[in-house]
């Protein structure tokens, strides 16, 4: 009961904090009805089409991200071509930088070549080159050269003609006069008849066989010289045939080979013999830089020196491409390593693009979910509102009836010291109550006798107190009053049959002293308060989400 007491002052205490609050939260309702009217019209006309606007939006993005998921997947091959190019790249530069000293002391060679075949080219145009052999082919005019020696046996080639023609008429005419050794022949035969006659003397005998001897030798000789003759005769016929016209074309054939002009109208002037190609030669040479011809490199000197100077600032150009190699072959590496990088970014790229094209197709359910949330909300928004305005309406009750309950509470905590006093008397009257059923086993009249007391000292006081809430403890005392009327009346249990003597036997349960009750006592009335209080927020509540 003192705990009871207490916690009644303490009920008071919150009914009073319970009667501001409700003051405060009538006011809080007002507030809440007005955002509830703002958020209604909110929703259905700016939440709503952004919900559907978002979900457009989310189908667009999920759309775009399977795009992205599709494009990484390109640019991570394309990191990986990079990666590989890169890694060749940086070992073709180094491969280029190293063999870079090779080519700079190539160029140097080639410098001193291109300086030997400058020399070699100023010596065949010299002197002693092509300006002797022009010299040489001379003209036909100037002896010791080579068209004067030409034109010279043009002349006795056409005076050979002559005289193998003269020598002709004369081996003509020695064949004519020699004959044939016919007529001598005759004429050995004649001496050898002569000699024959035997009038003659021996020695004119002899002498004419010598004399018919020698003409048959002068007439073999006569033949072999008409047959030398006529040989001669038709060498001299085929000497003349190979000298005249062969031999004249052939000289003039060299002649205008050696210069187109040397033999006006009979030379070709648009096939170039070779005084004209020397000629040539000498000024497609030229020199270094003397002419603009040279200078540009239309000349083998003028070239070769533009080569040089070519090759001079390759040689300088080397030695920055030595440079140049190396800061490249830096970036190379530099490269080489960023695009592995590159590999790496765009592998989590393709698995991050992929990701959000999942949780992009997970945002467009939701964003559609949303939507339909969001007209739901639209809806409750309006009950919402409405209840609002009711609970807002019933808020000054709310505060009327805290203040009600803070009165009532204080009115429990006053009837909560009557009761610890009613209490402590009925405690007493249990003790007594104790002590009188030790000897009830003498009979029900002193049960009797202890129920009266206990009723009139203990239950009373606990019925008018707290009869509505300890309901239990009256149902106990009627059925103890019941059991005394009984005992008063029949003094059996259950009574024996008529004409019988009957035996009773009594079991009796008594709570201990030790104070049990009254705390039971206490902690019902308790409950009964903190029922009511819960009655009264649970009102609020179901009239607040109404």
């Amino acid at each position: 009961a003192a705990q009871l007491a207490a916690g009644l002052t303490t009920a008071h205490s919150g009914a009073a904090r319970l009667a501001g609050g409700a003051s405060t939260l009538a006011g809080g309702l007002v507030r809440l009805r007005d955002g509830a009217t703002q958020l209604s019209p909110g929703l259905s006309t700016s939440a709503v089409p952004g919900a559907a606007q978002l979900a457009a939006g989310l189908t667009t993005a999920h759309t775009g991200a399977a795009a992205l998921a599709g494009g990484a997947k390109q640019v991570d091959t394309g990191a990986q071509q990079l990666a590989a190019g890169s890694a060749q790249l940086d070992d073709g530069l180094k491969s280029a930088g190293s063999k870079v000293p090779a080519l700079l002391a190539g160029l140097t060679q080639v410098d001193a070549g291109l300086a030997k075949i400058d020399a070699g080219l100023a010596q065949l145009q010299g002197s002693d080159g092509l300006a002797k052999m022009t010299a040489g082919i001379g003209a036909k005019t100037t002896p010791g050269t080579l068209l004067y020696g030409i034109d010279q046996l043009r002349t006795q080639i056409a005076a050979a003609v002559v005289g193998l023609t003269n020598l002709q008429g004369a081996a003509g005419q020695a064949t004519a006069l020699a004959g044939n050794g016919d007529s001598l022949r005759t004429a050995a035969t004649d001496v050898t008849t002569a000699a024959a006659d035997a009038s003659i003397s021996p020695a004119t005998h002899d002498a004419l066989v010598a004399v018919a001897t020698t003409l048959g030798t002068r007439a073999a000789q006569l033949d072999g010289a008409a047959t030398y003759l006529a040989g001669v005769n038709g060498g001299l016929t085929l000497l003349k045939s190979k000298i005249d016209p062969a031999a004249n074309v052939a000289l003039l054939t060299m002649g205008c080979g050696l210069s187109s002009v040397s033999y006006v109208g009979l030379c070709d002037p648009a096939k170039p013999g070779l005084l004209e190609g020397l000629h040539s030669a000498i000024a497609a040479i030229g020199s270094p830089a003397a002419t603009e011809a040279d200078q540009k490199g239309l000349t083998l000197r003028g070239g070769v020196n533009l080569a040089r100077g070519g090759v001079g600032q390759l040689s300088a150009g080397g030695k920055t491409l030595v440079d140049g190699l190396g800061q490249l072959s830096s970036g190379a590496s530099a490269l080489r390593t960023g695009a592995g990088q590159l590999v790496g970014g765009t592998g989590q790229l393709v698995a991050g693009s992929t990701q959000l094209s999942g949780g992009t197709a997970l945002l467009e359910t939701g964003a559609g979910s949303l939507a339909s949330g969001l007209r739901t909300a639209t809806a409750g928004s309006t009950t919402l509102t409405e209840g609002l305005a009711t609970a807002a309406s019933g808020a000054p009750a709310l505060a009327d009836g805290a203040a009600q309950l803070s009165s009532g509470t204080s009115l429990l905590a006053t009837g909560a010291g009557s009761l610890a006093s009613g209490l402590r008397t009925a405690a007493a009257g249990s003790t007594t109550l104790a002590d009188g059923l030790t000897t009830a086993a003498d009979g029900a009249p002193a049960l009797v006798d202890g129920a009266a007391l206990l009723s009139a000292q203990g239950t009373s006081v606990l019925v008018s107190n707290g009869k509505a809430t300890a309901a239990d403890y009256g149902v106990k005392y009627a059925v103890i009053a019941a059991s005394a009327q009984r005992a008063a009346d029949e003094g059996m249990a259950y009574g024996a049959p008529a004409g019988a003597a009957g035996a009773t036997a009594y079991s009796i349960e008594i709570a201990g002293v030790d104070g049990a009750g009254v705390g039971n006592v206490g902690r019902g009335f308790a409950s009964i308060a903190l029922f009511g209080i819960g009655s009264v927020v649970a009102t609020l509540a179901r009239r607040r989400f109404a």
